[in-house]
């Protein structure tokens, strides 16, 4: 307990069955005033989402048009991640607002989101393949 000065995650929360109990624990373990940062997306929103769907399928469109792959994902497990995707909660939801609304129920200093840091963080050919996606940033001080 309030040990570490930070928890840093990237693209971690969205597979986790119980994310709450995750950021529940990664506070526990942060000192008080130390930092999680939590780097992630709604990579499978479009399973859910019929808006999303048609944006996820843009991106495909795109990234042939692009010429940097062949339009899958980048990588050959698509269907199966996507099959183990309808499991897992995070899928169901928009994020990063899914997110706080969960960590705004934890005893924090503040929590806050940045929906922004894609365009800093991913290069051109990022933010082509998954411009309906993007990541986000969210910072929690304890």
């Amino acid at each position: 307990d309030n040990t570490f000065d930070a928890v840093v995650s990237r693209n971690l929360t969205w597979n986790l069955e119980d994310p709450a109990l995750a950021y529940a624990e990664w506070l526990r373990v942060l000192r008080p005033g130390g930092i999680m940062l939590n780097f992630d997306s709604s990579w499978y929103e479009y399973l859910y989402n019929g808006d999303m769907a048609e944006k996820y399928k843009e991106d495909r469109i795109n990234t042939v048009r692009s010429g940097l792959v062949d339009g899958s994902i980048s990588y050959s497990d698509s269907p199966v991640m996507e099959e183990i995707s309808k499991e897992l909660i995070f899928s169901r939801y928009h994020r990063p607002q899914a997110d706080l609304k969960i960590l705004e129920k934890m005893k924090a200093r503040s929590v806050e989101a940045d929906e922004t840091v894609w365009q800093t963080l991913w290069d051109k050919e990022e933010k082509i393949m998954y411009a309906s996606t993007p990541m986000f940033m969210i910072k929690v001080v304890k």
